[in-house]
């Protein structure tokens, strides 16, 4: 069973891959979005006080190829030479078909009331952050991204195995680099007052996506607030994702 407060680890029998390692994310708040003076800032990135009633798990890495054929019975990907790759090609639609399968497998494992899911935008720049009020969550400079991101200048055009790379301060690994992930919301205008487990609203704009990619050379995207949009059903191998498991919301 999964225990609230603590992370926890699934292995796929008989996949050569890295477990699904689930990280606790305690209940906090940050100011999510962009100072105006931030270099790179774009409109649609207008600060407000996220807050999070509940704490919830996030995944240390991206879905690999491994763990998303041992699901689906399937490997979309491009760049399939090694299990431990994140997938991609995916859709929104087949992120959230995956959180599905892993909820059918682990229903005996779940504390009441959880579900997978992808994470919210605000669970995901939370967690991005990592207590980081800076433009990347490893300083103010793309520059020290080398060390924590595969991004346009030094991935030989092409994914990368996950974990690599240095994590962030809450050991959470790629968040800024290597494939652009999938959140649960609907492009949404941010709120004009604080927010309590804000998820932005479906429309017909699209979905939203976070974070530069392997073939990302503007290294703005790579800034923990900057927010892109696509249709739900692109499929393109820069499109990957991770899972949060959260309480269902009502």
């Amino acid at each position: 069973m999964i225990e609230v407060g603590q992370d926890w680890e699934w292995s796929l029998e008989g996949e050569s891959t890295r477990p699904l390692l689930l990280k606790w994310i305690q209940p906090g708040s940050f100011l999510m979005g962009s100072p105006a003076t931030e270099v790179g800032r774009n409109p649609d990135e207008r600060q407000f006080r996220s807050t999070f009633a509940h704490g919830f798990w996030i995944g240390a890495y991206f879905i690999t190829q491994g763990q998303y054929a041992a699901l689906m019975g399937m490997n979309p990907s491009r760049f399939c030479s090694d299990a431990n790759r994140p997938v991609e090609c995916v859709s929104w639609d087949d992120a959230l078909a995956c959180c599905e399968r892993l909820n059918a497998s682990l229903r005996s494992e779940l504390p009441a009331g959880c579900l997978f899911a992808l994470p919210s935008e605000s669970q995901w720049e939370y967690c991005c952050r990592a207590g980081t009020t800076t433009p990347y969550f490893c300083g103010e400079s793309a520059e020290c991204l080398n060390e924590y991101a595969w991004h346009g200048g030094n991935c030989n055009g092409e994914t990368h195995p996950v974990g690599l790379k240095l994590p962030n301060a809450w050991g959470l690994f790629d968040f800024q680099g290597n494939v652009m992930e999938w959140c649960l919301d609907g492009y949404t205008p941010y709120p004009s007052e604080d927010a309590i487990d804000w998820v932005g609203t479906h429309d017909k704009i699209g979905v939203t996506f976070r974070s530069g990619s392997w073939g990302t050379t503007d290294f703005r995207v790579f800034r923990s607030a900057h927010r892109g949009y696509t249709g739900r059903s692109a499929r393109r191998a820069w499109f990957g994702f991770r899972v949060a498991l959260t309480l269902r919301r009502s």
